[in-house]
């Protein structure tokens, strides 16, 4: 089976029940999914959850309720290439 995603996170529920996550990456749509459902599996535990996503993912689309969500744009954001064979034949 092959990977779709992978998220590397902290543990700061001593700060207010919060769960930064320091890195995370997909490679479609699918992968980002799933990196939402598994962050979604912490709710009980935290009461936040930061996910650093690119300003162009709007994540009103994926939740149920929009309201809970708080959106501070960023522009350090770093895109990582996957297949470089593939992008070199661009």
């Amino acid at each position: 089976m092959d990977a779709t995603a992978y998220v590397v996170y902290q543990d700061k529920a001593n700060e207010d029940g919060l769960l930064f996550v320091n890195e995370a990456c997909w490679k479609n749509r699918a992968g980002f999914e799933s990196v939402l459902g598994f962050l979604g599996r912490f709710s009980a535990e935290y009461s936040r959850i930061i996910l650093p996503v690119p300003t162009n993912i709007d994540l009103r689309h994926f939740v149920s309720n929009p309201y809970h969500l708080a959106a501070r744009p960023r522009t350090d954001y770093m895109i990582r290439v996957m297949n470089t064979e593939k992008v070199l034949e661009l």
